[in-house]
């Protein structure tokens, strides 16, 4: 399948960068180092998917937003990288990982940090849906996205990462592609074996080192009292499902599995319409060798609108009339070119 099915411009909009300040916990001192397997970024937390509706920027003001705005004209994301996915339920746009701070080749020593490599896998698509209990590998279903969009075709390699939120009943699915297959090849033969053996290696090495970094750029100031941010080894602290495909590796993330997240993400459920929250996924380097680290993927979603959420079986036709309305305004615009031209011709 040609990637042009996969990143077509219907399902994509171009807007501005943000003006805001790299982060990431560049102050590394504000992380405890220790000599353990599990790595001084794994602090101890009750919750780490709430870490994505969490801490407004500084400089941020609700002021600032547009009124019926889905995205802010100026305070878009922390590191937003300029590409953005809309669906009738909100807006998913492609972090700019030149701006998240990562551990350097000199942290164990120094515990410094900095600014991570381009997005190693590109977001390409999201999907939200309703589900009566936790749906486990999505990239089974025939109506999910990776189902219709790419299949067998081993010329692209997808991450899918399902954050199951079943106790709220909703699923949220995000799709990063390679194009090229697996493996892929950097300019890093250390980093390249370390991506090999988390796609191919035991559940136990994968939630070692599977990082999220997360941001909220905006939500409420309950919100931000009661949840934290900082990177955390999240298959650490709930439980993460991996299935190894053909061509994809998808990572079934249970974010609210205690009792103490499963309140706070009802909280954020809450207040969804009013959060924009920032994850990076990073593949946490715990010796010399395997620093420093670089950004694998991430999204950030803007401003969920879950009274909007349908299910996964009726999400097809969503899209279809997405693309058909899409259709419909790119006809109108091409009479509009035409008439003007004709008028010309008549003058």
């Amino acid at each position: 399948m040609s990637s042009s099915l996969i990143m077509s411009s219907k399902y994509e909009d171009v807007v501005e960068e943000s003006v805001e300040e790299p982060y990431g916990d560049s102050n590394a001192s504000s992380s405890s180092n220790s000599n353990s397997s599990i790595a001084p970024d794994a602090e101890s937390m009750d919750l780490s998917h709430s870490q994505m509706a969490a801490e407004e920027s500084k400089e941020a003001s609700d002021s600032n937003m547009s009124q019926g705005s889905e995205v802010p004209p100026q305070r878009r994301s922390t590191y937003f990288g300029g590409k953005v996915i809309r669906h009738k339920w909100g807006c998913i746009s492609e972090p700019d990982a030149t701006k998240v701070y990562v551990r350097s080749k000199s942290y164990l020593e120094t515990d410094e940090k900095q600014l991570s490599k381009p997005m190693l896998v590109p977001l390409v698509a999201c999907e939200c849906f309703k589900v009566p209990h936790r749906m486990d590998h999505i990239a089974s279903h025939p109506s999910s996205w990776y189902a219709q969009h790419v299949g067998d075709d081993e010329s692209q390699f997808v991450i899918i990462v399902q954050l199951q939120v079943t106790s709220i009943g909703f699923s949220f699915v995000s799709y990063h592609v390679h194009h090229g297959g697996f493996p892929l090849e950097t300019e890093d033969a250390v980093f390249n074996e370390m991506f090999r053996k988390f796609v191919d290696g035991d559940d136990k090495w994968r939630d070692q080192r599977l990082k999220l970094i997360p941001r909220t750029v905006h939500g409420p100031f309950v919100v931000q009292k009661a949840v934290e941010n900082r990177p955390c080894l999240l298959g650490l602290r709930v439980k993460h499902r991996y299935f190894r495909g053909k061509n994809y590796l998808e990572i079934d993330s249970e974010v609210d599995k205690s009792l103490l997240s499963r309140g706070i993400l009802k909280l954020c459920h809450r207040f969804a319409k009013y959060i924009v929250a920032d994850m990076c996924w990073v593949i946490q380097g715990d010796t010399e060798e395997e620093l420093p680290e670089r950004v694998v993927c991430g999204c950030t979603v803007h401003r969920l609108d879950f009274s909007k959420v349908g299910p996964l079986a009726a999400h097809d036709d969503q899209q279809q009339q997405l693309e058909q309305e899409q259709d419909y305004i790119e006809e109108q615009h091409e009479e509009k070119k035409k008439s003007v031209i004709d008028l010309e011709q008549l003058d």
